[in-house]
């Protein structure tokens, strides 16, 4: 069986280009470091989302979790609710 090599995108740029909630972001993303750690990631991310009362926080964890998602499973988050 041929096992698959995982490699970690670089986002640097992205999260580089974010206010200062991108530094937060960034420090959270380089903690997670398997395919698995970065899933749970995008749960955290969609959790802290909806827990937000802060709409600018709220809207930039979502766009931070569903482009994450996206690299990761290579389909759209928007895919995934049809």
């Amino acid at each position: 069986m041929r096992k698959t090599t995982f490699i970690k995108p670089d986002l640097d740029v992205y999260f580089n280009a974010m206010p200062v909630i991108g530094i937060w972001l960034k420090a959270e993303y380089k903690c997670a470091n398997t395919r698995e750690e970065l899933t749970n990631l995008v749960h955290k991310w969609f959790k802290d989302a909806d827990e937000s009362t802060n709409e600018w926080k709220r809207n930039w964890l979502l766009i931070a979790a569903e482009n994450l998602y996206s690299i990761l499973t290579r389909k759209s988050y928007q895919s995934k609710i049809l």
